[in-house]
């Protein structure tokens, strides 16, 4: 895996926390892309589940995004009954 999808701590902006998730993601077998964590967290952010708490301004560059949730509880309906 190239070392690029995670970089060291305080680079490009990840924040620590987002690089321990991103490392244990990688240790479960999964691998996602820095376009692909963007896709996911914009579908989350459109799809109500998550919001932007605030922006930290670090360097130079785009702030980074802080995250939270959007709602408290979520249920999916997984056999389309649309109840």
């Amino acid at each position: 895996m190239p070392s690029s999808i995670f970089p060291a701590p305080g680079t490009y902006g990840y924040s620590p926390f987002l690089l321990k998730r991103l490392d244990e993601m990688k240790n479960r077998g999964y691998e996602l892309s820095n376009p692909g964590l963007y896709y996911h967290l914009s579908e989350l952010k459109d799809a109500g589940v998550i919001e932007v708490s605030s922006y930290v301004e670090e360097g130079r560059g785009a702030p980074e995004k802080k995250w939270k949730l959007a709602r408290e509880k979520i249920e999916i309906d997984l056999v389309g009954s649309g109840e």
